[in-house]
């Protein structure tokens, strides 16, 4: 499997008061894990954010399960500029679920 940041994955942990995000672009989630991903993760633009108590662990098990040399991710506090929790919930595409 590919490397994520490779991929231009842009990845960026996301914390506000209660609760943490992962966000991942989409185009570079494996279909594998966009089908599994919950609706307590939310959608916006070429991004998904993935909650930290399940999906965000999918992802990262998914795609870094072999790499040794793991990168940091860096991670942000939410003061309103990405607004998540007003975002849609999240919810795969039809292309995404089928085979």
């Amino acid at each position: 499997m590919n490397h994520p940041e490779k991929n231009n994955a842009d990845l960026l942990w996301i914390n506000d008061p209660g609760h943490a995000w992962l966000r991942v672009k989409r185009a570079v989630i494996p279909r594998a894990v966009l089908a599994r991903i919950s609706a307590y993760s939310y959608e916006s633009g070429q991004y998904v954010y993935l909650e930290e108590d399940e999906d965000a662990g999918k992802y990262l098990h998914n795609v870094y399960l072999f790499v040794v040399d793991r990168p940091a991710i860096p991670e942000v506090e939410d003061c309103g500029q990405f607004g998540i929790r007003q975002m849609r919930h999240y919810a795969p595409r039809p292309q995404e679920v089928t085979a």
